[in-house]
């Protein structure tokens, strides 16, 4: 995992909200994609905001993709926000401006 990623979790309402913090790499992929398939069977909606990723590394997102977006591309209740929403969103996800 790169040295500075984060995930800070927070709950508003009927809603998880995680900010992801720092590096963005392929052992951050891994983590996420660990906490996201445990969460997503207890939770209504999760809010991913990409806004505080300094860095993304293309690998990071494209083991994020692959592995999640069979279980994810189809959650409604998913969804990406921020300046990186785009990039690392698996196809089908929710993606709000």
């Amino acid at each position: 995992m790169a040295s500075n990623f984060s995930i800070r979790k927070r709950r508003r309402k009927n809603e998880l909200q995680l900010e992801l913090c720092g590096d963005f790499d392929g052992s951050s992929a891994f983590e996420l994609h660990q906490y996201l398939s445990t969460a997503l069977a207890r939770e209504q909606r999760i809010t991913i905001d990409t806004d505080g990723l300094s860095g993304l590394l293309a690998f990071g997102c494209e083991v994020f993709r692959k592995q999640c977006g069979i279980y994810y591309g189809s959650a409604k209740g998913l969804v990406f926000k921020g300046a990186h929403a785009l990039s690392l969103a698996p196809e089908g996800c929710v993606i709000e401006e």
